[in-house]
C-alpha cells in the first residue's frame, strides 16, 4: 500500500482564487440583475403607454362618432331654443342622431343630445336621451379621460373660433369648401365647417380636428321632430 509522501502536491483552489472567483461571479450577477430589471421596467413602461394610447383612440373614435352624426335641427330647454350645435367657454354641445331603429322611418329617428365638458381635470361626455326637454332629462354621464388641462374648443369656419353662434346670439352662416353657404330653416340650425380640440393630457398636449358633414339630404332638416 503506498504511503503519502508530505511533500505530494495538493491540488484544488487556493483561497484567493477562490475570493477571486466570488468576486467575478458578484459582478456578473450584478451586471445581470441590472439588465433584467431594465428589461421589466421598460416593459412596465411600454404597457402604461399602450394603454394610454388605446384609452386616446377610443375617446377620439367616440368624439368621431358623435361629430360625424351631428344632425342640424335646434332642441329646447324648457321656453328656451338650443342651438343645434352649442360651442363656449363651458364646453360644446349638439344633437346628434341617436341610435337607429330599422322598424321606424327616416323621419321617426330619435335626435339626442350630447354634450361634452372639462369638470375639474376630468374630460366628461353627458348623452341626454332626446333633444327637447333637455333640462328635465336625465343624462348620461361617462368619464372619458383623467389627468386634463387647458381643455379648449374652436369652430374652424367661425371669426370668433372659441364661441358658436356667434357673440350676438345668431348663428353664422358656414361655408363649405365649394364655396357654398349651408342653410336650414332656422339659423340656429347650422353648423361650422368642422370643430377642433385642444387639452393637455398628463402634461402633454393634444390637438384633435375633425370635419362636420357638409352634405346632408333635406330630411335632415325634420328628422325626429315628429
Amino acid at each position: 500500500m503506498p504511503r503519502l509522501s508530505l511533500n505530494a502536491k495538493q491540488t484544488g483552489f487556493t483561497l484567493l482564487e477562490l475570493m477571486v472567483a466570488l468576486a467575478i461571479f458578484s459582478m456578473l450577477a450584478a451586471a445581470g440583475w441590472k439588465i433584467f430589471d431594465g428589461l421589466m421596467k421598460t416593459r412596465d413602461h411600454t404597457h402604461v403607454l399602450a394603454e394610454q394610447l388605446g384609452l386616446e383612440q377610443a375617446v377620439y373614435g367616440q368624439l368621431m362618432r358623435d361629430i360625424s352624426q351631428i344632425w342640424p335641427r335646434t332642441g329646447s330647454a324648457g321656453e328656451n331654443s338650443l342651438p343645434a350645435l352649442s360651442l363656449n367657454s363651458e364646453g360644446l354641445a349638439f344633437n346628434r342622431v341617436g341610435t337607429r331603429d330599422p322598424r321606424l322611418a327616416l323621419s321617426l329617428v330619435p335626435i339626442i343630445r350630447v354634450r361634452y365638458a372639462l369638470e375639474n381635470t376630468d374630460f366628461v361626455r353627458y348623452e341626454y336621451p332626446q333633444a327637447d326637454g333637455v333640462q328635465t332629462a336625465q343624462p348620461r354621464r361617462t368619464v372619458l379621460l383623467t389627468q386634463v388641462s387647458v381643455l379648449t374648443w374652436h369652430a374652424l369656419d367661425n371669426p370668433d373660433s372659441s364661441q358658436w353662434p356667434g357673440a350676438t346670439g345668431s348663428s353664422l352662416p358656414a361655408t363649405m369648401p365649394n364655396g357654398t353657404v349651408k342653410t336650414g330653416p332656422d339659423p340656429k340650425a347650422r353648423l361650422p365647417a368642422g370643430l377642433e380640440v385642444q387639452f393637455k393630457l398628463k402634461d402633454t398636449p393634444l390637438t384633435w380636428t375633425f370635419a362636420v358633414v357638409s352634405n346632408l339630404p333635406n330630411s335632415a332638416y325634420t328628422a325626429g321632430m315628429s
